[in-house]
Protein backbone atom coordinates (compact mmCIF):
# COMPACT_ATOMS: atom_id res chain seq x y z
CA UNK A 1 0.00 0.00 0.00
CA UNK A 2 1.40 3.27 -1.02
CA UNK A 3 1.48 6.32 1.62
CA UNK A 4 -0.71 8.66 -0.54
CA UNK A 5 -3.58 8.23 -2.38
CA UNK A 6 -3.45 7.79 -5.94
CA UNK A 7 -5.06 10.94 -7.84
CA UNK A 8 -7.80 8.42 -8.90
CA UNK A 9 -8.46 7.62 -4.99
CA UNK A 10 -8.76 11.72 -4.94
CA UNK A 11 -11.03 11.91 -7.73
CA UNK A 12 -13.37 9.40 -6.13
CA UNK A 13 -13.02 10.84 -2.42
CA UNK A 14 -13.81 14.39 -3.55
CA UNK A 15 -16.51 13.37 -6.39
CA UNK A 16 -14.62 15.16 -9.14
CA UNK A 17 -12.85 14.91 -12.29
CA UNK A 18 -9.97 13.39 -11.85
CA UNK A 19 -7.49 16.11 -13.23
CA UNK A 20 -9.77 19.21 -11.61
CA UNK A 21 -6.88 19.87 -8.86
CA UNK A 22 -8.90 23.44 -7.58
CA UNK A 23 -11.94 21.87 -6.89
CA UNK A 24 -10.50 18.34 -5.12
CA UNK A 25 -8.48 20.96 -2.94
CA UNK A 26 -11.76 22.75 -2.12
CA UNK A 27 -14.04 19.53 -1.66
CA UNK A 28 -11.23 18.23 0.95
CA UNK A 29 -11.02 20.93 3.21
CA UNK A 30 -14.53 21.13 3.16
CA UNK A 31 -14.55 17.64 4.40
CA UNK A 32 -11.78 18.40 6.88
CA UNK A 33 -9.08 15.66 4.99
CA UNK A 34 -5.74 16.77 5.88
CA UNK A 35 -3.76 16.96 2.47
CA UNK A 36 -0.69 19.01 1.42
CA UNK A 37 -0.43 20.17 -2.32
CA UNK A 38 2.34 19.53 -4.49
CA UNK A 39 4.09 22.06 -6.47
CA UNK A 40 1.80 21.63 -9.77
CA UNK A 41 -1.09 22.32 -7.38
CA UNK A 42 -2.23 18.80 -7.17
CA UNK A 43 -3.77 17.44 -3.54
CA UNK A 44 -1.92 15.17 -1.90
CA UNK A 45 -3.68 13.09 0.55
CA UNK A 46 -1.78 10.89 3.49
CA UNK A 47 -3.47 7.09 3.43
CA UNK A 48 -3.17 7.09 6.93
CA UNK A 49 -5.49 10.20 7.22
CA UNK A 50 -8.25 7.73 6.28
CA UNK A 51 -7.32 5.01 7.84
CA UNK A 52 -7.31 6.04 11.74
CA UNK A 53 -3.81 6.40 11.74
CA UNK A 54 -2.34 9.14 12.87
CA UNK A 55 -1.68 11.39 10.28
CA UNK A 56 0.36 14.87 10.98
CA UNK A 57 -1.84 18.13 9.64
CA UNK A 58 -0.64 19.08 6.30
CA UNK A 59 -1.31 22.55 5.43
CA UNK A 60 -2.81 23.47 1.73
CA UNK A 61 -1.58 27.35 2.64
CA UNK A 62 2.28 26.56 2.75
CA UNK A 63 4.80 27.15 4.53
CA UNK A 64 4.77 29.72 7.39
CA UNK A 65 7.63 32.36 6.43
CA UNK A 66 6.87 34.46 9.73
CA UNK A 67 8.89 31.99 11.50
CA UNK A 68 12.48 32.93 9.46
CA UNK A 69 14.40 35.62 11.36
CA UNK A 70 13.51 39.01 10.15
CA UNK A 71 10.32 37.92 9.33
CA UNK A 72 7.12 40.08 11.09
CA UNK A 73 4.21 37.67 11.79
Amino acid sequence: MSAWLTPEEVARLTDTRPRSYAAQRRRLAEMGVPFTTSYSGKPLVAASALLGGKARHMSPAGPDWSRLPGRAA
